[in-house]
């Protein structure tokens, strides 16, 4: 039972510093009116829309892209401080 306590604090730990980490570099993107240079990236991958459409046209696919978290999470909250200042300056 100790040994599974053990891991369990040491995973606490980890995520606490993962957590401590990602508000840091969200806090500072908006600080400084920068975002990630790693959030500007993003593997495209083209997937086809209907397994029976032609895969040779161009028009039979569409595009997924893939981004790493932190400059998604970035997106998420600057559109939540988007939306909410808007609906503070509608109000007004």
């Amino acid at each position: 039972m100790a040994l599974l306590d053990s891991s369990y604090s040491g995973a606490l730990q980890i995520v606490h510093c993962i957590v401590l980490v990602t508000a840091r570099v969200v806090n500072l993107s908006f600080a400084q009116d920068t975002f990630p240079e790693g959030g500007k990236i993003a593997m495209v991958k083209p997937i086809l829309k209907k397994p029976t459409l032609d895969p040779f046209e161009m028009k039979s696919w569409h595009p997924i892209s893939n981004t790493e978290f932190v400059p998604k999470l970035v997106e998420r909250i600057a559109i939540q401080r988007f939306n909410s200042m808007s609906q503070i300056m509608v109000c007004c």
